[in-house]
């Protein structure tokens, strides 16, 4: 069965460790050499590039000669004009860059400029690591332990290729599918953020307890990326959800204070009024073609000038308890055990049936080998995860378990993520972005699937909101701004096109747990704020780039 770029394949289950990123297709070819000299590189350059973004231009002085020559060079006797943290956040960009061109031959000529360039870059990363080792006079330290280990992978990598040319050899390929290796990016981004602020916060930050407030504080940019993922898909944008979190949130704080009505009535108004908000964006841009971005911009505007007017201006405080449960309790380590039990035997199952599915359509079925691995990577993920929530100890003898706002966000998160791959609804919004014009002559009602996915991101932000709420305590006129920001991001960062026709549920959710890893490590730091955002609009911009330079090579 031949399938589009843009469309997810049919009977393919959302198994964890399978869920990757659609994509134009094709390979990025990086020899053994290449592989291992850059990502010494790149890691070199990652742990002399961050201290620029995290403390800025006080604490540069302290990495080595050479950060010292830059630093005076640019600023002199007073700061420079520039913030260093954009210089540090070019440099991680264009190592990115370097690392996607030499993949390509289009750009890299041959194997023997590759493996040159390559070693050159190799060489400039083991003269910071030991202009780090020998700026300090206290034993060996973590920069010649790196200088050893980035001399070893460059001189074996590039080495290895240059002998194999000088030889008359062939230069042996390692073949990296784009679409695993656009996951593995964001999944080793997501590692490399967690093991530098471990270290800096001193082992704070991979801390049960920061652990388990780390993912509340994902729990409303993960339930907003989810349908984020499904209006970009379809190549809209929201930008009002910030705003409507704000006006929903605070509607159900009014109700249930000012009104005195009941929790589920209360709750399920919140959700209502965003379906209502979801619809008259969906009908203004599919029926009256409105462009989504002047649709939403004038909601962002709106619906907080509404909030504003309905509070009067003023902060309703939450005081009952099951409202607030739901954004700071716990269900405890037994439901949390049980989860992961049924969540391990469901990816079993949908393991099976997708091999199952793979022999029906006449497609090679998984080997054992891989089939045993994909479970087992996922169980130890899920089974981590419940492990790292309860060992939380709330007071001596008890302990938390998985955050209820969690347990939310991950029935969302399954829920779109079902609704996207096995559903033609799922499939519909995909085409729709994909390609509009052979949507519409197949039949697909683009109107009607607008006006439907801005409902389900209407309903989605009245949940974000419930949840936001509750853990805040209160309902305030300006609560949930710049939200949009953090879901947008996620969803870019996740590998979403804001094209449209490409990206995926999890890429969307890991998005947001880089975002909210940044959030929270730099809290932790102490980082100004005007540095966090900084840090996060050029996350954004460089994670658009990338995007659209991958576009113009597929």
């Amino acid at each position: 069965m031949s399938l589009t770029a843009n469309e997810p394949e049919i009977d393919r289950p959302p198994v964890v460790a399978d869920l990757v990123l659609p994509s134009h297709g094709g390979e990025v070819n990086f020899s053994i050499g290449q592989t291992l000299s850059l990502s010494a590189a790149t890691f070199v350059l990652y742990c002399f590039s961050l201290p620029w973004l995290v403390f800025g231009v006080e604490e540069v002085s302290g990495y080595g000669v050479v950060w010292r020559v830059i630093y005076y060079a640019v600023a002199g006797e007073n700061r420079p004009p520039i913030p260093l943290a954009v210089l540090g956040i070019v440099l991680l960009c264009a190592v990115a860059v370097i690392f996607i061109l030499l993949g390509n031959d289009r750009f890299s000529g041959n194997a023997r400029k590759s493996s040159i360039v390559i070693t050159a870059l190799g060489v400039v990363a083991v003269v910071l690591m030991l202009n780090h080792y020998f700026s300090y006079q206290s034993g060996i330290g973590g920069g010649g332990v790196a200088a050893l280990f980035g001399i070893a992978l460059i001189a074996g990598g590039g080495l290895y290729d240059l002998i194999s040319i000088v030889n008359g050899g062939s230069v042996r390929k390692i073949n990296i599918p784009v679409m695993l290796l656009r996951a593995y990016t964001i999944l080793f981004a997501l590692i490399a953020i967690w093991v530098y602020f471990h270290f800096w916060t001193h082992g704070l930050f991979l801390s049960s307890r920061n652990m388990s407030i780390l993912f509340q504080q994902m729990a409303v940019t993960g339930v907003l990326a989810v349908g984020m993922l499904m209006v970009i898909v379809t190549g809209q944008i929201d930008l009002s959800v910030g705003s409507v979190v704000g006006l929903t949130g605070g509607v159900a704080a009014m109700l249930l204070v000012w009104q005195s009505w009941g929790l589920v009535p209360g709750l399920l108004a919140a959700i209502l009024l965003g379906i209502v908000i979801g619809a008259v964006h969906g009908a203004l841009i599919a029926y009256m073609n409105i462009p989504a971005f002047i649709v939403t911009l004038g909601g962002l505007l709106a619906w907080r000038g509404a909030i504003k007017g309905i509070s009067e201006g003023s902060t309703v405080r939450v005081n009952i308890p099951a409202f607030k449960a739901i954004g700071g309790n716990y269900v405890g380590p037994l439901i949390g055990n049980i989860i992961a039990a049924v969540a391990v035997a469901f990816i079993v199952w949908m393991t099976l049936r997708r091999n199952r599915a793979r022999v029906r359509h006449g497609q090679p079925s998984a080997t054992l080998l891989s089939t045993v691995l994909r479970i087992a990577l996922s169980a130890a993920v899920i089974i981590g995860f419940i492990m790292v929530m309860n060992s939380y100890e709330l007071a001596p003898g008890v302990y938390a378990g998985l955050p209820i706002s969690v347990l939310i966000f991950l029935a969302v998160a399954l829920s779109g993520a079902f609704l996207m791959q096995n559903t033609t609804f799922g499939r519909y919004l995909f085409a729709i972005g994909g390609n509009p014009d052979a949507a519409r002559l197949s039949g697909i009602s683009i109107r009607k699937h607008i006006l439907m996915v801005f409902c389900v991101m209407g309903a989605l932000t009245g949940v974000a909101a419930i949840i936001f709420t509750s853990r805040v305590g209160s309902g305030a006129p300006d609560a949930g701004v710049l939200l949009e920001l953090d879901a947008i991001a996620a969803c870019v960062i996740g590998g979403t096109s804001l094209m449209g026709g490409r990206g995926t549920i999890f890429g969307a959710c890991l998005g947001a747990l880089i975002m909210a890893s940044l959030d929270n490590g730099m809290g932790l730091l102490g980082v100004q704020d005007y540095k966090k955002d900084i840090i996060k609009g050029a996350i954004l911009v460089a994670a658009v780039g990338l995007d659209m330079l991958g576009r113009k090579r597929g």
